[in-house]
Order: C-alpha cells, then sequence, then structure tokens
C-alpha cells in the first residue's frame, strides 16, 4: 500500500519522515558546507570534500531519524575491543567475534571519521583534514548503504551523484 507525498511514491513512516526531513534541513547545511567544502578543497581535492559532505548528510539523516548507528562498543555483545567491522544489520560496529559474513571491515579511521559525523558538530566533521580519498570513499560506501538499509528506498538522486563523483 503506497501513498504519495511530495511527488514521491512513500511505503513507510521512516521515507515520509526522511523526505520531510530532507526539505527541512537538506538546504541550509548544504549552503553551508558547500562554500565550507569549496574552501577546503582549494588546496586539495573538491570530489573528496563533496564525498565527505554526501556521507556526512546520510549519516546525519539517519542519526536525525532514529537511527544512529553505535560506534563506541560492540552493537551485539557490547565489548569495547577490535570494533573492526560495520553490520548494517545490527547497526553499528561489531567486534570480530561477533561479526558476521555480510558485516563490512573498517579501520579504526574510518570508525573514528563515522563516529564524528554522526555525533559531532558540523564546524568539527568539516574543521578535519588530510582525510585520505579511500577512508572518505570508503566511509561514503557505508553510509550510502546504511541509508539505504533503514529508509528501505533507492534515492534516484543519490544514484546520480554517485554518477558524478565516479565520473
Amino acid at each position: 500500500n503506497t501513498i504519495k507525498s511530495y511527488g514521491y511514491k512513500i511505503k513507510n513512516q521512516n521515507q515520509i519522515a526522511l523526505i520531510i526531513l530532507i526539505r527541512k534541513f537538506s538546504s541550509n547545511i548544504i549552503k553551508r558546507n558547500l562554500e565550507n567544502a569549496e574552501n577546503k578543497a582549494k588546496d586539495g581535492d573538491i570530489i573528496t570534500e563533496l564525498r565527505r559532505l554526501k556521507a556526512f548528510f546520510e549519516m546525519r539523516t539517519c542519526s536525525h531519524l532514529g537511527f544512529a548507528p553505535s560506534f563506541h562498543s560492540c552493537a551485539k555483545c557490547s565489548c569495547q575491543k577490535e570494533l573492526c567491522y560495520f553490520s548494517l544489520s545490527r547497526g553499528g560496529v561489531v567486534c570480530a567475534d561477533c561479526k558476521y559474513e555480510s558485516d563490512i571491515p573498517i579501520s579504526e579511521v574510518e570508525r573514528k571519521l563515522l563516529a564524528i559525523m554522526s555525533e559531532a558538530e558540523v564546524k568539527k566533521v568539516f574543521s578535519i583534514s588530510n582525510i585520505d580519498m579511500t577512508v572518505v570513499k570508503k566511509v561514503e560506501q557505508i553510509t550510502e548503504k546504511y541509508l539505504s538499509n533503514k529508509v528501505e528506498y533507492c534515492f534516484k538522486s543519490l544514484e546520480y551523484l554517485k554518477k558524478i563523483l565516479e565520473s
């Protein structure tokens, strides 16, 4: 059973909340931080900064919808050692003992960047410099998968943006 809202076909409450959230917050966040990303990228790579902005927006959207992942302890056993996998299904990092085959291996740097994107002020996220492109790409892949997993919706605009960033 689907309903139409803002021109989208909506199947559940998460999708409705997401669309309202995007409409309400996206323009302000993007306007404020796109300029910041552009300034930071003058000496670096604008694509990396845009990827970071995209990942930040995806992670914050999940957090605002009530799907903030756990980054400081295992999402299954609550231990704080060897948090080297991200579990889409469990909503956060998991230790080596609790991992499933489908969980995504992550480095300590990637885990910390994801935590900052989820929890810290916007200024802190974009004040971090010298983040390697491979780290940003991996974080972006995780946030994109996590958002899609939680809202059960494929965004055409994200697919289009992905094509632009990959070209």
